[in-house]
């Protein structure tokens, strides 16, 4: 493989990004790098001309404020990207925050708070002889904050809200944006403690503790985490934050304790803390080797590092900080955050599959090696220059003279690695076929290391990568024309076990000083349970927080119905993902495949030429509908059905039930339709008439199937309580039994369609795709954190 040095030549996503959004008038890229490499130099030519090299070369790249804010005038050059701000329990000093909140945004920056001091809603407040409101009205008020300015004039701004697990109003804060859909400018973290970790492993129960008068209230650890499992599970929300993991690394605890994070999770730190972040590109740190295989280029990574450190370093003193207490706080610690991009195509060079030991171990050695050149970076500056006023031995014990309290940080850089043109961050690569959209032009791209090694492998041809071009949807593992040894390391996030996810974080997470960002995906059939067990595993492997996402759990939402299409008699429903209204209104634009899965001859038709695998992926995807609508909904299954008995014991007798299937062709493939159930011999009829009208009423498409039987299985009945019964209530033996119905006992794949339904009046068709949309160009995006980003023509919002 020939790896290219990525210099001079930018791909046209990126230019158009830049051209956008970061290039001053008249720039190109060379321009860009030789106004920021000259403002963060200060008067330095020598310095100037390394830090030019690494930017245009794409060896190293900073944080976005500082690409589009050096070189600015007055307060404009504010070059940092995360901010902590406090938040006491004082309506005054709230107020105080909720400005603050204002002016760090309009700066471009994002927020992290938490709320954990403000004391629990109905709280004596004596100033007032009223009550308090809760964190959570707090919240409510930054967020509308937040809502009315726009983040440098680039972005929304972008909040992270946390709560200590202990906290009374815990539940609320959980369920905040389950329950006030409002809430769309936070990201949510629980802050949980070694202490309630352990009584969650033991089952014991857990004090909440009243922040202003110190009572407390004891709970079943459990209940809580299991609530948090079943959120994450539902939305992705909210994450968690080891926080003892967190504070034991707090460079500076002389001036308190670390209680929140910025919005995607990779730098934590005391209120008032800014910290500026830069990516190393690790794909430009590899040599190729006499035998054509490639390894780390360590004397490189030395000298880029080396430079790094130095510009994030020089950043704070040319920084306009949009706040004096916050330029306080960055002249007395002076944390930077260096980190690394292009991790998961550097493996790939490497043909190590990034699930794999070997993989881990590579990736270890190259972030011990960034840490230490960092550390002894600093350490050369504060020689030179002076230690960080804060700095006291006993909280970096190995540092003699360092510069910064922190050196290295993992963040998303979804927009940076769109630059470089490698994978984000220390993420696996999503897919390796991308859909490009530049303006109006749209094309296919191939990932072009894969082009690279069908040619070396001899497997190259181009009717294969027309193929991946006009199909994007096709993955390297189900093409026959790929070796195995290529398909074990071209793996993809979703080709990864969440466990491996988990892995790679602990790995990268013990050679960095902050925390590391990163989104452990999970397959939609995962459960709550899956989810809590990870939780667990992060947590003893040293994690400082955990992000999850299962698929379609954010993204797959109707949240665009009854749009008109043209036609009085055709309703459209654009599944458009998690988007603002006003995104949404590019569904117009968009030109789906339509199908009426109303009709079965036409959804029999949509599933003529699909492999067994799409056919389930479509089948899945109509059980997702679940419609609202004011008008009659008429039913109408066909007038000779499938039908299924089954008996089950429970602990009052025997459950019968009885399942009907609505034929769409004349194959095995059906629409799970209609439940009855009755009981004999003991509990209760009406119950039981009552749990089958809700079942059927879902399957025909009035609920959401996947979330009743997910939470119908967690249902106990005492009667059931040491018999040797099928369940442990009528409803979760239900649940299994559409499960037994609906999925593959093998691979859980759903095999079954559930309707939706049709109007007595509109034919109802569905765009095929529910990926969420990107609102500039219309194409499927990625979440990564608490950010979501478009791999097609590179727009990116962190909510």
């Amino acid at each position: 493989m020939e790896i290219t040095t990525q210099c001079k030549t930018l791909s046209p996503i990126a230019e158009d990004i830049l051209g956008k959004r970061y290039y001053h008038e008249g720039e190109d890229w060379r321009g860009l790098c030789e106004r920021v490499s000259f403002v963060i130099a200060n008067g330095d030519k020598e310095l100037a001309e390394d830090f030019f090299n690494i930017m245009y070369n794409l060896d190293f790249l900073p944080n976005s404020p500082t690409l589009a804010n050096a070189g600015k005038d007055g307060d404009r050059q504010q070059l940092s990207a995360c901010f902590i701000l406090p938040v006491e329990d004082d309506i005054v000093e709230i107020m105080e925050t909720v400005k603050n909140t204002a002016i760090v945004h309009k700066s471009g920056g994002g927020t992290g708070f938490d709320f954990s001091s403000t004391r629990p809603k109905g709280s004596p407040v004596s100033s007032t002889n009223g009550v308090a409101s809760g964190p959570l009205s707090w919240m409510k008020i930054i967020n509308a904050t937040t809502e009315e300015v726009k983040q440098g004039g680039m972005r929304r701004g972008a909040n992270m809200g946390t709560l200590r697990v202990d906290h009374p109003d815990i539940l609320d804060f959980i369920l905040c944006k389950k329950n006030d859909k409002t809430m769309t400018n936070f990201n949510l973290s629980v802050a949980v403690s070694d202490v309630f970790m352990a009584a969650v492993e033991k089952g014991d129960n857990f004090e909440l503790v009243n922040p202003h008068n110190k009572e407390t209230v004891l709970m079943d650890a459990r209940e809580i985490f299991d609530i948090i499992c079943e959120n994450a599970w539902e939305s992705g929300e909210p994450g968690m934050i080891f926080i003892d993991a967190v504070n034991s690394t707090n460079p500076v605890p002389h001036l308190g304790a670390i209680r929140s994070s910025n919005p995607c999770g990779e730098f934590y730190f005391i209120p008032f803390g800014v910290c500026n972040l830069g990516s190393i590109n690790l794909v430009n740190m590899l040599k190729a080797t006499e035998d054509g295989s490639y390894e780390i280029d360590f004397d490189r990574l030395r000298k880029i590092t080396e430079i790094a450190v130095t510009f994030l370093d020089k950043v704070i003193d040319v920084n306009h900080f949009p706040l004096t207490e916050i330029h306080d706080m960055a002249h007395k610690t002076r944390p930077i955050g260096l980190g690394v991009m292009g991790l998961a195509d550097m493996l790939l060079y490497m043909k190590l599959p990034y699930d794999s030991d070997a993989g881990r171990e590579m990736v270890g050695e190259v972030m011990k090696f960034i840490d230490e050149v960092g550390w002894e970076t600093s350490n050369m500056l504060g020689r030179e220059f002076g230690t960080f006023p804060e700095f006291q031995q006993g909280s970096l014990p190995s540092q003699k003279t360092p510069r910064n309290c922190q050196i290295t940080t993992i963040a998303p850089t979804g927009t940076l690695a769109t630059f470089a043109g490698v994978s984000f961050g220390i993420e696996p690569n999503f897919n390796y076929v991308y859909k490009r959209k530049i303006v109006d032009s749209e094309f296919i791209q191939v990932h072009p290391l894969f082009e690279q090694v069908a040619k070396e492998e001899d497997f190259y041809s181009e009717e294969l990568m027309e193929k991946l071009r006009t199909t994007p949807s096709l993955k390297i593992r189900d093409l026959d024309e790929v070796p195995d040894h290529v398909k074990e390391y071209f793996v993809t996030a979703f080709d990864i076990s969440p466990e491996d996810h988990v892995k790679m974080q602990a790995t990268v997470q013990k050679y960095v000083d902050n925390a590391v960002s990163k989104t452990i995906n999970l397959p939609y059939d995962a459960t709550s349970e899956q989810i809590g067990e990870l939780y667990m595993m992060a947590w003893k492997l040293g994690c400082k927080g955990l992000t999850v996402y299962r698929d379609g759990s954010r993204d797959d939402q109707v949240i665009v119905a009854a749009k008109e299409s043209g036609k009085d008699d055709i309703k459209l429903l654009e599944i458009c993902g998690d988007t603002d209204a006003e995104e949404a209104d590019i569904a117009e634009d968009i030109a789906p495949t339509q199908i009426d899965i109303m009709n079965p001859d036409t959804l029999a038709s949509a599933m003529v030429d699909l492999s067994p695998e799409e056919k389930c992926e479509l089948l899945q995807r109509v059980n997702l509908f679940r419609l609202d609508y004011n008008t009659k909904i008429d039913l109408h299954p066909k007038e000779t059905v499938n039908g299924k008995r089954t008996k089950f014991t429970t602990g009052c007798g025997e459950l019968y039930c009885k399942s009907f299937e609505n034929p769409i062709n004349d194959g095995d493939d059906a629409i799970l339709w209609e439940l009855f159930m009755t009981t004999v011999g003991g509990g209760c009829k009406a119950h039981s008439a009552a749990l089958a009208i809700t079942v059927s009423l879902a399957l025909q498409g009035r609920a959401n199937i996947k979330s009743l039987t997910h939470h119908w299985s967690k249902i106990q009945c005492d009667a059931c309580k040491g018999r040797d019964t099928d369940g442990k209530s009528c409803p979760s033996i239900v649940a299994n039994y559409i499960r037994s119905l609906t999925q593959d006992p093998a691979s859980g794949n759903v095999r079954k369609a559930i309707a939706a339904p049709k109007s007595a009046q509109k034919t109802i068709k569905v765009q095929t795709s529910l990926k969420g949309v990107c609102p500039e160009c219309g194409e499927a995006i990625r979440r990564i954190d608490g950010c979501r980003s478009c791999s097609a023509c590179g727009w990116t919002r962190c909510d």
